[in-house]
């Protein structure tokens, strides 16, 4: 089964940590991830076939993720 992560805010929240601890779950569902981002009313879907831990794409994601 796979887990859905999911952030609200009325302003800019730095969430790389977060992000960085629920894909650590990745190791018990290892088939791929999928990350929704909404930014400046614009929606973006990135997904992989692989373990999120062992994503480079995914790892440059959370990294320019800063608010």
């Amino acid at each position: 089964m796979c887990e859905l992560f999911g952030v609200s805010a009325a302003q800019k929240v730095d969430i790389q940590d977060f992000l960085r601890e629920f894909f650590q779950h990745s190791v018990h569902h290892p088939h791929g991830w999928g990350l929704m981002c909404c930014r400046n009313g614009k929606r973006e879907v990135c997904k992989e076939p692989v373990c999120a831990v062992k994503s480079t794409k995914l790892e440059h994601i959370i990294q320019t993720t800063a608010a």
